[in-house]
């Protein structure tokens, strides 16, 4: 680095809770903070320190921790919160459980139960006093408001117990203090007191306060703004005569009550003092809050005094005569007030009859309505507190702006609440306010959280310590009184821009405004520790710069290359502050160093060896104080060595000396390059070895063409056709579930059949279906001739009739020529298994026409019948009328009908009969009116794709008794005299359509089956051989788990265009109108072709033809079985040593754009999945412990990433396998024996940017590449098991882990081979004992997951952050938890992928897997399970966002946070998504890393645990499948989306909008990433849009 950018030391610097913590580590201290910068953590922390101690039972020398707070909301608070962030088990005691009652078996029982016991301060001196508990017990004792432990308060009796326990038994014995404030002192003070006061305390608790620098709290202790409210009297206000009439009249009321009372007094039953207590109350509050108060007042008090007298235990006559006389004297005010309140509205009421007090107090409330703010400022919705003196003002001013905000419009936005602590004294209390509170305190203070009420009026209870919500509004409504209300009221206001109002009255203002300067006299004065004998352990040392000057001399900067960079002492620690912030971290807060700077005493100095210490002797005996630095790095690093600096003469000095040596050792381990000597990237890895070499071009030699592909042809269907020959027979087996219309083909029954001639034998290989008219066929090929000999006539014959076939009759060859040595077979008539020579002949004749007339016969009937059936039976046709653009069309003969005539009924009214309808429509006029007519279907050349469905179903209507009533739908009939017969049999050309579809399959197939065996030759996976009789199962296009079912009596789109409307038989003479070929990617659910016998589970889901089933089978029952059922790891045999078939290789290598009805999309996303997993492992296993998550990753990705699995892919010749494109026979398919003459203008247009010809070339993407070479590992997973995907992985040349290398090894049973690094990385005699230590209390942990650790090691690191310094046996969780996350993700998509089999297409599956594997779903699964207890970390920042989110989980009962909030202003709101702790994920995640990894790698283990941690997860998203907001607003509004990125907020948050229907609304989103802020704006629009 060069020493003239030398950075600025402190660029990260350290957190003052962890110092403090530090600190208390080591002595007792008091711990002085401002209200919410986090005091309760540093106890936590400092409890967990304690856990091995605290977690053994007493009678083993086990200790308790006490923490002692003043009220009981903060013992319930401080309790959840202890059990939010630890593991331990924590108990609280308060009066109101009784705990006064309870003996000693009872305390005894909850000691051994509770390891944490929080009490109010009374309870603890009672229990010890009554020797409940003793002193000796008692590890850690945390005093809660400190500042309270003056006079003869309960906490300065348990200070004062604890100093007698001191005197007897010692010091060593006593435990360790704590105390927490935020104010320190609590009675009156005068400024020339506050240091006599602070040493009080400061003896009282034998402790050293330690606060923090408040330029180190600034930003967690904000600043409000201070308003002084003055308001008048009463008197002076009561202009209006009814007013001042029924004020003086409730006083006077008031007044001779009390007086009646008081003459009463001296008899022998005197009054109680209840009631005087009662009416004093009345007079008070009426004073304060005017007769509209009295009026709730006597309401309140009314049903006390009743019940007071009810409870009185003397009955005697003038007791009762007392209660009457109030009851009495309370009703009267009460009608007084109901009769003039009744004459005014309720508006009118408030302003009348409140005092200038209350009234003041409204209209500083309507002053933050929203309607009152300036719309250009950001929206902050109301937070306020109105602190209130007394308990009864509390509940009274909360009836008096609940009913405001009833009738007044410029407070209808308030929603007020109240609460108050217990009253002290008599248990029972003199005042039971509680009996009229409608909801628990804890109820309400939650809703104060959570924003349904958003004015608290509240008595001091929430002064001290209770969690709320930052206020931007605390108003003092009865002033201050002493220094301690005004800090902790103050500090509720801790919001942005926050108010702090004090009302006080004009009569006393000059008072209280000397009051207040004295206040902020105190405060200043706190801010400055030394000189109130505080100690501040974030003071800045003041620099010498002559000394430093000096010390760059004495060690010089670290230079390690001539004239290159250095490093110097000034430059050193804001480099290894750099380094750490480059280290992975979850997020929340960057790493940092750890120093510990100790003073050394000259005695000790003197100790100290000579090479330690000669580098001070050029200082002389100048420098009095010397100090000595340890440094300890984060557990990501690879220095795991704690640093010990030399002794320098400033604490300075010492963190620089240290932190040039850590540079220095970093730049020698490869984390600072040698160029700058700066921090590496955290994914940059230096190692070079064959695990991490990985230089790949991916361009193709046609650097214009990357893209285009040769298209594969099957070496089988290549070459020249030679001896010998092999006769093949299509073979036709028609799917007895697809519909049979009468009068349909059936190759089955055709007099001859189509086959082909071949010079090689053909391998086993499916059966596959074509679908036509006739319904779904599977077409075979059966040998029915081998060693054929033939002639070199026969076989020039042959290719003859191929020639005609080919372009005669399909009329498919373009451009291209026909040459006999381009292909190696033919296409040929077969019958009786012999080649049909005479019927080729007949054919090939030239002497006969192709198409031939046949008029009309004038024979006898009989005859004529016969004729036509032998005519037009099996017969082509085309009909003079019909022609589009003069060309006739080819039609099948289907049937011949005798008794449809020219002279029938026509069935559309406008003609009489067919003869009228062809005169008047064609001008065609009939000679033979006897002849039958011909119900034909067109034959369509435009596709001769059968390879998918692209029909609908049609009804027919038929006759019951053979005749015909009514003609079925969409029938086209033909008179015999208008057509031309071609001689070509309709049978034998309804075959040869099928031709382009059957050999375009088989040649993908037989490209499978060389892939399938070239995979097996090269991993023994499968059979070299296979069984003579072996029969591959039906390639099958599957929808809703049954394959395609075949509609009956069809008409294609195509035909529909080209025919006349009159030419179809329809009632209402309309169309039947057809869609296009069916988009297979969008209506037909793409899944496996072959279901494997592991971990099927049945899907009774019925098919109706094109209208799919997509309801999803229950699994409450079935699954739930299932699942525990299922397996992961391998058995101990091949569940198929068959192998593949190559129609399942062929689904590995067809991708979705090919619509052919079956694709890669299921097996890529399992296969993917299974990669991850299996690079992870290898990874994880090959690194070196040093590598984080950074470089692992990083390590990954290089094996993973589509650009190596291209690149293998393509070292493999996978493209060449791969269908990538719709079949379309006139476009992308050459017919046997015909190529193109011009290739080489295919290779110039490779090189100009054109498409070459698509029937030499496929364009294959990337990517279709590397998911055709994950589908395949996915293809092998599913039949061959773990150890089987791995075997090709390793053939592809993908670095995973050998699953063969330790397979004879009885030390690993995994299936995945080998055996995990050690987790412990420091070999000490005492890491047994710091293993048990930082694992204190994880025996809950370990039974709640049903699973007890082996080597407890992994779980010391799954849990361990890297913040946490206190492990250095082990690395932290980053490791674990990228492993675990691999696992988890695998795990879950094979579940999904077997268990929900024919119902998830696999774009919900990946919905679904992202629904389940993501940080949100682990952060909720660990927070409900309570993981977030167990974790070990040093970062407060990280705590508080913990904090955060388990609070609102409890709150949501655990759901699944997937709302928002909006932030912003009313003009421009933004959505802001919930904040979810990554951390919070990354421990789930390490969890089941350690738990894959102590299990010898076994997949059934990890899912035994964690599967019912996430089984109502599961089960959730099988109930309704989540889709991805952003897809959603695609879906439904396709073309009408556009996101948008903005500028960035100034916190660095990104923001983007999404525009929907371009109507010019942006609907914007927030988050710490582009991807969560495009997420949230997507939902933020979606309930806008009312989706």
């Amino acid at each position: 680095m060069s020493p003239i950018e030398e950075p600025k030391e402190n660029s990260i610097p350290r957190n003052y809770q962890l110092e403090l913590y530090e600190h208390a580590r080591r002595e007792n201290t008091i711990v002085y903070l401002p209200t919410g910068s986090g005091k309760t953590m540093i106890a936590v922390l400092l409890i967990r320190d304690y856990a091995a101690q605290v977690n053994k039972p007493l009678a083993q020398d086990g200790r308790r921790v006490v923490f002692l707070v003043p009220t009981v909301i903060l013992a319930k608070q401080q309790a959840a919160y202890i059990r939010r962030h630890t593991c331990l088990e924590v108990g609280e005691y308060y009066g109101e459980l009784g705990v006064d009652l309870w003996k000693g078996d009872r305390w005894a029982k909850e000691l051994e139960k509770n390891n944490v016991l929080v009490m109010t301060a009374q309870l603890f001196v009672n229990a010890v006093n009554h020797g409940f508990i003793t002193v000796g017990q008692v590890a850690l004792l945390v005093i809660d408001e400190c500042h309270r432990a003056v006079k003869e308060s309960p906490m300065k009796h348990s200070l004062i117990v604890l100093n007698e326990f001191c005197q007897r038994h010692g010091a060593g014995s006593v435990p360790r203090v704590l105390g927490l404030t935020a104010a320190l002192f609590l009675e009156k003070c005068k400024p020339k007191d506050v240091t006599k006061n602070i040493s009080k305390l400061k003896t009282s608790m034998n402790s050293i306060i330690r606060t923090a620098h408040p330029h180190k709290i600034a930003g967690y202790s904000t600043k409000p703004i201070e308003i002084i409210c003055e308001y008048s009297s009463w008197q002076e206000n009561t202009g209006n005569s009814n007013t001042a009439w029924l004020s003086s009249h409730i006083q006077e009321l008031l007044d001779t009550c009390l007086m009646e009372l008081r003459g009463d007094l001296d008899c022998d039953s005197p009054c109680p003092g209840e009631l005087t207590d009662i009416l004093r109350e009345i007079k008070i509050l009426t004073s304060i809050f005017g007769p509209y108060g009295t009026n709730h007042t006597v309401s309140i008090f009314s049903k006390e005094i009743r019940r007071l007298g009810f409870q009185s235990v003397n009955n005697s006559q003038l007791v009762n005569r007392f209660f009457k006389i109030v009851d009495v004297m309370l009703e009267e005010i009460r009608k007084i007030c109901g009769f003039i309140f009744g004459q005014l509205s309720p508006l009118d009421r408030l302003r009348l009859f409140t005092t200038p007090h209350v009234t003041r107090l409204m209209d500083i409330l309507r002053q933050f309505s929203p309607g009152e703010i300036d719309t250009a400022a950001k929206f902050t919705p109301l937070c306020s507190i109105v602190f209130v003196e007394r308990r009864s003002s509390a509940n009274v001013l909360y009836h008096i702006l609940r009913e405001a905000s009833q009738c007044d419009p410029g407070l209808s936005y308030l929603n007020p609440l109240f609460t108050m602590g217990q009253a002290s004294g008599n248990p029972k209390g003199k005042m039971k306010e509680n009996h009229h509170l409608n909801q628990s305190q804890s109820k309400i203070i939650r809703q104060f959280r959570d924003g349904t009420c958003n004015l608290l009026v509240a008595t001091s209870v929430l002064e001290e310590g209770v969690d709320v919500r930052a206020c931007n509004l605390v108003i003092r409504f009865d002033g201050i009184k002493t220094f301690c209300d005004y800090v902790q009221s103050k500090g509720r206001a801790r919001s942005p821009n926050a108010f702090y109002i004090l009302m006080v009255p004009t009569e006393t203002l000059s008072p209280f405004l000397d009051t207040l300067a004295g206040f902020h006299f105190i405060e200043q004065s706190l801010m400055d520790p030394s000189s109130l004998m505080m100690s501040s352990v974030t003071d800045d040392e003041p620099s010498d710069p002559q000394l430093e000057q000096l010390w760059q001399t004495i060690i010089p900067p670290y230079c390690p290359y001539p004239d290159g960079p250095r490093v110097t002492l000034l430059s050193s620690i804001s480099l290894l502050n750099w380094y750490c912030a480059t280290l992975p971290s979850d997020g929340s807060a960057p790493l940092a160093p750890y120093y510990v700077v100790n003073r050394i005493s000259a005695r000790r100095l003197a100790e100290m060896d000579r090479d330690h210490t000669n580098h001070l002797r050029r200082l002389g005996s100048t420098v009095q104080d010397h100090f000595r630095c340890t440094l300890l790095l984060p557990l990501n690093c690879p220095l795991r060595d704690e640093l010990i600096g030399r002794v320098m003469p400033s604490k300075r000095l010492a963190k620089q000396e240290v932190s040039l040596q850590a540079c220095i050792r970093l730049h020698q381990l490869g984390e600072l390059d040698d160029q700058h000597l700066m921090p590496l990237s955290k994914s940059v890895v230096l190692e070079t070895d064959e695990n991490v070499d990985f230089d790949i071009d991916c361009q193709l030699e046609n650097s214009q063409g990357s893209d285009f592909y040769f298209r594969g042809v099957a070496r089988l269907l290549d070459g020249v056709i030679a001896s010998p020959f092999y006769l093949y027979l299509f073979t036709y087996e028609v799917v007895k579930d697809s519909v049979q219309p009468e009068n349909q083909f059936d190759p089955n029954r055709a007099q001859r059949r189509m086959g082909f001639l071949s010079s090689q034998k053909l391998p086993a290989i499916n059966p596959f279906g074509l679908y036509s008219p006739a319904g779904q066929i599977n077409v075979g090929f059966l040998e029915v001739d081998s060693f054929l000999r033939l002639t070199l006539d026969d076989v020039k014959l042959c290719h003859h009739f191929q020639q005609f076939l080919f372009e005669k009759i399909l009329q498919l060859p373009g451009e291209e020529q026909y040459n006999p040595s381009r292909g190696s077979y033919l296409v040929v008539p077969i019958t009786n298994n012999r080649i049909d020579v005479a019927f080729m002949n007949e054919h090939l004749d030239s002497t006969i026409p192709d198409w031939q007339p046949h008029p009309p016969s004038s024979s006898s009937s009989s005859n004529r019948v016969v004729d036509y059936f032998k005519v037009y039976g099996d017969a082509v046709v085309t009909a003079h009328h019909d022609q589009t653009k003069g060309k006739s069309s080819c039609y099948y003969v289907n049937a011949v009908r005798p008794e449809v005539t020219p002279l029938s009924r026509f069935p559309n009214p406008a003609y009489a009969t067919y003869a009228n309808y062809f005169s008047d429509r064609h001008n065609a006029i009939i000679a033979n009116l006897s002849q039958p007519l011909l119900e034909v279907r067109k034959e369509s050349f435009k596709t001769f794709n059968f390879l998918t469905p692209k029909y609908v179903n049609r009804k027919e209507a038929a006759d019951d008794d053979g005749e015909i009533k009514s003609l079925p739908k969409g029938s086209i009939y033909f008179v015999p005299e208008f057509c031309e017969v071609h001689r070509f049999p309709a049978s034998m050309w309804r075959q040869a359509v099928w031709i382009p579809s059957i050999f375009y399959r088989l040649n993908s197939l037989l490209l499978a089956d060389e892939l399938r065996m070239e995979i097996q030759a090269k991993t023994g996976l499968g059979l070299s051989v296979l069984p003579p009789n072996l029969q591959w199962e039906p390639l099958q296009m599957k929808t809703n788990g049954k394959c395609q079912q075949l509609p009956s009596q069809i008409v294609e789109k195509s035909e529909q265009n080209d025919m006349d409307e009159g030419d179809l038989m329809q009632t209402d003479m309309t169309l039947n109108r057809e869609d296009d070929d069916v988009d297979l990617k969008i209506s037909i659910w793409n899944v496996d072709l072959f279901i494997p016998e592991v971990n099927r589970i049945n899907s009774p889901v019925k098919s109706a033809g094109l209208k799919f089933n997509k309801k999803q089978m229950s699994t409450q029952n079935s699954s739930a079985a299932f699942a525990d059922n299922f397996r992961f790891d391998d058995g101990p045999i091949d569940n198929c040593p068959k192998g593949p078939s190559p129609g399942e290789v062929l689904q590995a290598l067809t991708t979705s754009v090919a619509n052919a009805g079956y694709d890669l999309e299921r097996l890529e996303v399992i296969g993917d999945s299974f990669l991850k997993l299996a690079a992870s492992i290898r990874v994880y296993c090959d690194s070196p412990n040093h590598f984080h998550e950074g470089k692992m990753t990083h390590l990954r990705m290089l094996q993973v990433c589509n650009r190596n699995l291209f690149k293998l892919g393509k070292i493999k010749s996978i493209p060449r396998f791969v269908v990538a494109t719709k079949f379309v026979a006139k476009e992308n398919w050459l017919p046997p024996c015909y190529f193109p003459n011009n290739t080489d203008d295919d290779c110039m247009a490779l090189e100009t940017d054109e498409k070459p010809n698509a029937k030499l070339w496929q364009r294959i993407s990337k990517k279709s590449v590397a998911d055709s070479v994950e589908a395949l590992f996915g293809l092998y997973l599913t039949l061959h098991g773990i150890k089987g995907a791995l075997k090709v992985m390793r053939w592809m040349g993908v670095n995973v882990p050998d699953p063969s290398g330790d397979e004879g090894s009885s030390s690993s049973s995994s299936s995945f081979g080998g055996t995990p690094p050690e987790p412990l990385l420091l070999d000490s005699p005492q890491a047994q004992h710091l293993l048990d230590d930082h694992l204190a209390g994880f025996e809950t942990l370990e039974s709640s997951l049903n699973f007890r650790f082996g080597n407890r090691f992994y779980l010391l690191q799954a849990f361990s952050h890297a913040s946490y310094h206190h492990n250095r046996m082990t690395s932290c969780y980053q490791r674990l938890e990228f492993l675990g996350d691999a696992v988890f993700d695998y795990l879950i998509t094979k579940y999904l992928y077997d268990c929900r089999l024919f119902q998830l297409t696999p774009g919900a599956l990946s919905d679904m897997r992202s629904a389940l594997v993501n940080n949100v779903t682990f952060a909720v699964l660990a927070v409900r399970n309570g993981f977030h207890r167990y974790l070990k970390h040093l970062v407060p920042d990280v705590h508080q966002a913990i904090d955060r989110f388990v609070q609102q989980q409890e709150m949501c009962d655990h759901a699944m946070p997937d709302e928002f909030f909006l932030i912003g202003t009313h003009d421009d709101p933004m959505a802001e998504a919930v904040e979810v702790p990554k951390v919070l994920g990354d421990i789930f995640e390490s969890l089941v890393g350690a738990v894959f990894l102590d299990s010898d790698m076994s997949l059934d283990v990890v899912w035994r645990v964690f599967y019912p941690l996430i089984r109502e997860e599961i089960e959730a998203c099988t109930r309704v499948v989540p889709k991805s907001p952003i897809r959603t607003i695609y879906e439904k509004y396709p073309g009408k989306v556009q996101f948008k990125t903005l500028e960035n907020l100034p916190d660095g948050r990104i923001c983007i909008a999404v525009e929907v229907l371009n109507n010019g609304r942006l609907y914007k989103g927030v988050g710490k990433n582009s991807r969560i802020a495009k997420n949230t704006a997507a939902k933020y629009a979606l309930s806008q849009l009312g989706i």
